[in-house]
């Protein structure tokens, strides 16, 4: 009886206790009742808030602590719909509130974290971010997480450098930032610094994307954030409902192929044996080759026509570009399970993909992740979080640019059968080409790609932890690690024996092995404190540091010939050609921050964010770097009401951003040579990153009862101290120069976003997303010399000056108008009646081009450069040039088109852009002139010439055949760049297309052995689906090999973007 009593004394005492906690509970649903699993409900300015069940209940427990009978206000969100906010009187016990949510399919009111103090409504944002949610993501998963942003965020351009499986696009957000360098963003996955790509996530594992695009945003980032930053966060498992179990089910497969197609010349201009003894009766010592019937010289090479015309067809034509590019399948698998129940959630998946692509003998690429993310609450007050990523991949890959099967294709003549075997060792695909000698650069192809093995393994680790404490209801902290590792192996092998075009010796082989071992993490700790200060006032403020550490460390390893064929390693090989390099390179970074934002009467946002970074990339003497941002926003209907507007918001912000040098800027490098060292660059210990400003500023209006949505916003950016090599007297010694911080680059963005619900029925809806900008971007200051520039083998076309657009090919331009002539002195001199250069003795041929009289119709004629006077000298023209602009790498403006139309559970899912203007560089034909293998070298269609070709006349005959000479030699121009190769590279292109169903689970009910599903969603998808342009390469989204991708814009031999077709089935339990 005792006990029975002091149990009864406890409770009596326990039970006030208790009651003394703040309980609310209540249900979340949709306007048409439809319950919200996994809705948040938040109390505002505070650490605390609960997530709805299946049935959209929750139960929101605060301690007594914090229950003062106060106002606070208590809001729901739910994805795809508006939040809804209302104010109650928290006091002890329990009480009830429930929510009806309305649908918000353009999201505008969504809530965003990159760059910002903490979780932001997108309305009080005084800067712009974009995101990408699940829904977009999902209608046509992509290759890479990437790929799934193109064409839905305004100022985010893509374009790839390769399209080979595996490869991961080039990205710019709005201007360029660097004149030497790439634009890459900062990529963060999971709160992790990621260093190594992002090419190994799969779309489907990704929950959103948010994106900032330059220094106005991106200043909590540093001197990381000049190129802007796109964070990356992957399923948990958070925003299910509260105890439900989901496994979703996916497989995808199909097929790739090429859209379109090379054209070759299909006619040439070698003496053929057209008649009994046409050959014998040009030179009785040449003979006639019995298979094409050519007529050969005594040392077995083919006789060029006197007139040098193109128009003999050849005996036979294979389709070498069928034979090389094919049918390829694709093929993704991936299973996930996520559950929230209780204090925890989790999701896991796992994914297979395999992408062989659209060339003959190539292996493709393979990948392979495993990924789990949790998330547990510990008590009211912490929180923990982990995440878990490994992958692998495999890819066997061609060689691209100079030498690669592409460039072979462009060279080898349409009568040899590239399939024919075999080798003497029994290899597949003849390697020697018949009569090679007469062609340069002629080779068969399909023998490198059946016999050549480039091949790529890479793995992947990444992990993270989140620690977050709340201290106070006001105040949280929040420690995080995040760490990334990754091993590449690269290996080429040309096995021995390796056989030739020309039928020589064959060669012995060779291996070259590239491996990269690194890793980096980072670690941070931020203070929070969210309060509000007095009735409408509410302040953010977040205080943090972070340390980034990275190891990278690498060995390329070559040798030049086996001892014996079948063994491609290095312990087969002739010792005394192995020649190895090694790199072992650290960086280490530290940064503290602070930054704060107050939010007035819901309606006016201030904030001011500060950042010191310290790095070793930085010069010794320039070790610290300070950024900073201030920014606002006014909600102006808040304050006034306008007729048929929902809300109107101003908004600006300034901000700094930097760019890091790269590891080796700062220090002296030398090369040792047999006699010593040899001097390459000389050390700056006064480094300092390149510093971008810029301005941002812009309005956003919603209107049509949230149906319609507009955004707009003009961002000037200026970014100086560029990192550049600056050549150096000679006197020095230091033959490369040195880095050194010179030259400056202004960019002007002008950005538009438009959505509209044009559909807003019950089972029925059509939304469109139009998203466009304009960029335009000057070298304002460069101390270097004007010069051109040229990567790799391709042409020097490439511009810098100041003033000058970045993005400017310059060349040779050849004259179309007879008054170009004679801004050359030199010519005008001569331009009298009778004289040399006088106007009648020059004339326009029917290509368009001044070429001289007494050549055309002859094989000496060529059309004439354009020269100018350069520099004035005291008695004339002191120095003249013939190289001027002749194109510009940037579009007047990019449109993209986002069309989703649902009917019930039909989905359709399109995207289209469209790029105008700016100027692309075919050096993937030019080269091929040499051989006269490009289609316009094609004489037979054209009328043939009057016998009288050759002679001056009144009027001139037509002679609109034109010979070898004439684009061989001169339009070839020696492989110096020339506006003959100048293309428009407008566009339209279908990047992608969807039509789905989805089966729900009254439907599956119905089927006997579908019964347990979910969901069954069956989907047709189509990628890169067709284009319209008048570009002549294979597709108009091309950019050199290396470089910044949007700068030099060059066809040279790349692996071209195909088109994918595919059928996916997905299966939700």
């Amino acid at each position: 009886m005792r006990v029975l009593g002091l149990a009864a004394i406890a409770c009596f005492i326990v039970t006030p206790l208790a009651a003394q906690d703040a309980v609310i509970k209540g249900h979340v649903t949709a306007r048409t009742g439809e319950p919200l699993g996994g809705a948040n409900v938040i109390v505002a300015s505070t650490n605390l808030g609960a997530v709805t069940d299946a049935n959209g209940a929750y139960a929101l427990t605060i301690g007594a602590a914090a229950v003062h009978n106060q106002q606070v206000v208590l809001t729901a969100r739910y994805i795809g719909h508006k939040p809804q906010s209302t104010t109650i009187t928290l006091s002890p016990g329990a009480q009830s509130q429930d929510f009806s949510l309305e649908s918000d399919p353009l999201r505008l009111e969504e809530v965003v974290v990159t760059g910002v103090a903490d979780a932001t409504d997108r309305r009080k944002l005084g800067f712009t971010v974009g995101t990408v949610n699940e829904d977009q993501l999902k209608a046509v998963p992509g290759a890479n997480a990437l790929e799934g942003i193109q064409g839905k965020v305004s100022g985010v351009r893509f374009v790839p450098q390769s399209a080979a499986p595996g490869s991961e696009p080039a990205l710019r957000l709005r201007g360029a930032t660097s004149i030497s360098g790439r634009q890459d963003p900062l990529y963060i996955v999971d709160g992790v610094i990621s260093r190594y790509g992002v090419a190994d996530i799969a779309p489907e594992d990704v929950e959103r994307i948010e994106i900032i695009k330059g220094a106005a945003a991106s200043s909590m980032y540093g001197s990381n954030g000049a190129n802007g930053v796109v964070q990356i966060f992957t399923k948990r498992g958070s925003t299910m409902p509260e105890g439900a179990l989901q496994i979703t089910m996916r497989a995808e497969g199909g097929v790739s192929e090429m859209p379109t197609r090379m054209q070759f010349s299909h006619h040439h201009a070698w003496e053929i044996e057209s008649s009994a003894g046409h050959c014998a009766s040009i030179d009785p010592t040449f003979a006639v080759d019995p298979v094409n019937n050519y007529c050969l010289t005594k040392q077995g090479g083919r006789v060029t026509k006197a007139d040098g015309i193109a128009n003999n067809p050849f005996t036979v034509n294979y389709d070498h570009w069928d034979a090389m590019v094919r049918q390829g399948p694709f093929a993704t698998e991936y299973i996930s399970l996520g559950q929230r129940r209780g204090p925890t959630n989790f999701n896991a998946s796992i994914e297979n993909t395999r992408n062989q692509g659209v060339i003959f003998g190539l292996g493709g690429y393979t990948r392979r992740n495993l990924r789990l993310n949790l998330d547990h609450q510990v008590n009211s007050n912490v929180d923990v979080s982990l995440s878990t990523f490994y992958g692998s991949s495999d890819n066997g890959r061609a060689s691209e640019g100079t030498g690669s099967p592409f460039y072979q294709l462009m060279f080898v003549q349409p009568d040899v059968n590239i399939t024919a075997c075999c080798n003497p060792d029994g290899s597949p695909y003849v390697a020697k080409v018949p009569l090679s000698g007469d062609v340069a650069n002629d080779a068969n192809p399909m023998y490198e790609l059946a016999n050549r093995k480039i091949t790529e393994d890479r793995s992947r680790f990444t992990g993270a932890g989140k620690l977050r404490w709340r201290m106070l209801d006001w105040l949280a902290a929040e420690g995080t690690f995040g760490y990334d590792q990754e091993g590449t192996l690269y290996k080429d092998v040309f096995p021995r024996p390796f056989y030739t075009s020309s039928g020589g010796p064959p060669d012995p082989g060779s291996l070259y092995e590239r491996t990269l071992d690194g890793y980096q993490y980072n670690t941070g700790l931020t203070l929070t404190s969210i309060r509000r200060l007095g009735g409408s006032i509410s302040n953010t403020t977040k205080l943090g540091t972070l340390y980034e550490y990275q190891r990278d460390r690498g060995l390329v390893t070559s040798a030049s010939s086996f001892r014996v064929g079948g063994v491609p390693e290095f312990g087969g090989v002739d010792v005394s050609s192995v020649t190895p390099q090694s790199a072992d390179t650290v960086i280490k970074n530290v940064n503290y921050f602070a930054v704060t934002t107050f939010d007035i009467k819901d309606r006016y946002t201030i904030d001011a964010l500060i950042r010191r970074d310290g790095s070793s990339l930085f010069g010794v003497e320039n070790r610290w770097a300070t950024y900073y941002r201030a920014s606002g926003a006014w909600r102006v209907t808040e304050d006034l009401h306008i007729p048929g507007v929902d809300e109107w918001r101003l908004r600006a912000s300034y901000g700094t951003a930097g760019l890091r040098p790269g590891y080796d800027n700062q220090y002296e490098i030398l090369a040792v040579t047999s006699t010593g060292f040899d001097k390459l660059v000389l050390g700056n210990p006064f480094l300092k990153p390149a510093k971008a400003s810029e301005l941002e500023a812009g309005t956003n209006v919603d209107f049509g009862h949230g149906r319609f949505t507009l955004e707009y916003t003009y961002a000037r950016k200026d970014t100086k101290d560029q990192i550049l090599l600056v050549d150096l007297p000679a006197v020095t010694g230091f033959r490369l120069g040195q880095w050194q911080n010179a030259g400056a680059l202004q960019s002007k963005t002008h950005e538009l976003t438009f959505a509209a619900r044009l559909i807003n029925k019950p089972g029925t809806g059509l939304t469109l997303n139009i998203v466009g900008d304009r960029t335009r971007q000057v070298i304002t200051q460069w101390d270097l010399p004007e010069r051109l520039y040229a990567f790799g083998q391709m042409p020097a076309a490439f511009f810098l000056g100041k003033n000058r657009d970045l993005g400017v090919l310059y060349g040779n331009h050849w004259i179309r108008n007879i008054d170009e002539l004679y801004v050359d002195p030199a010519k005008a001199a001569l331009s009298g009646p009778g004289q040399t250069w006088s106007r009648d003795s020059v004339m326009i041929n029917e290509d368009g081009y001044v070429v001289r009289k007494s050549t055309y119709g002859t094989p000496n004629e060529r059309a004439i450069k354009y020269v100018y006077c350069k520099k004035q000298g005291a008695s004339g023209c002191a120095i003249t040039d013939n190289v001027v602009q002749i194109g510009n790498a940037n579009p007047d403006f990019n449109l993209s088109f986002g069309l989703n139309f649902n009917y019930h559970r039909l989905a359709v899912n399109a995207l289209l852009d469209w790029s105008y203007g700016g100027d692309l560089y075919n050096g993937t034909r030019q080269w091929a002139f040499q051989a006269t293998r490009d289609r316009v070298q094609d004489q037979a269609g054209k009328p043939k010439n009057d016998a009288t070709c050759g002679v001056v006349s009144n009027p001139m005959p037509s002679c609109p055949q034109k010979a070898l000479g004439y684009y061989g030699v001169g339009f070839y121009n020696g492989l110096d760049a020339n506006d003959f190769f100048v293309e428009k590279g407008s566009y339209a292109k279908l990047k992608e297309l969807a039509v789905s169903y989805t089966l729900a689970q009254d439907q599956l009910r119905r089927i006997g052995f579908l019964h347990n599903l979910r969901e069954m969603r069956i989907s047709f998808i189509a990628r890169n689906l067709f284009t319209v342009t008048n570009y002549s390469g294979l597709d108009p989204e091309v950019s050199g090999l290396a470089g910044d991708p949007f700068q030099v814009r060059m066809d040279w031999f790349q692996y071209p973007q195909f088109r994918t077709f595919t059928g996916s089935i997905e299966l939700g339990f």
